[in-house]
């Protein structure tokens, strides 16, 4: 054995015996006050218990009051159906569509056609030159797909 290992071991049985030491004089001082004690933890044991069960009462209604609720409710597809307590029924999908918020309108921009060879001549003039396609998109009001096909050499 290593002597840092020998050390190591010297030092855990040091701490494991003021450790111990310490806990029979807390244990000898306590003797007098078991009673206290024992009285003590069996209220937080009553106590514990009485929180658990009455958990589970909640816990065992909600489950009740949701399978009540579920017997009621009739499906087929996409179709929910509630029967009410007069025997009526309400229709649950009506009542989600009906709920939805309306698409807002849709606008169309029509984009307009680059009128003639002289727009791609300009394109191809700023190509040249070095000009990035967005900005010569947006010198030429075409769009960037259009400069794209243009100095890509395809036509429509």
């Amino acid at each position: 054995m290593q002597a840092a290992q020998k050390l190591f071991i010297i030092a855990c049985l040091v701490i494991i015996i003021i450790v111990g030491t310490i806990m029979g004089l807390i244990a000898a001082s306590l003797v007098p006050h078991f009673g206290e004690i024992g009285n003590v933890s069996t209220w937080a044991l009553f106590i514990i218990l009485g929180c658990g069960v009455s958990l589970a009462i909640a816990f065992t209604w909600y489950r009740i009051k949701f399978m009540r609720i579920r017997s009621q409710i009739l499906t087929h597809g996409d179709v929910m159906v509630f029967r009410n307590q007069d025997g009526s029924f309400e229709h649950l999908s009506a009542e989600h569509v009906r709920a939805g918020v309306p698409l807002p309108p849709v606008t169309v921009k029509e984009l307009p056609e680059h009128a003639a060879s002289s727009s791609e001549d300009t394109v191809l003039e700023l190509y040249s030159k070095g000009v990035s396609l967005r900005n010569i998109a947006q010198a030429t009001n075409l769009t960037y797909y259009q400069v794209q096909k243009i100095t890509s050499g395809k036509s429509d």
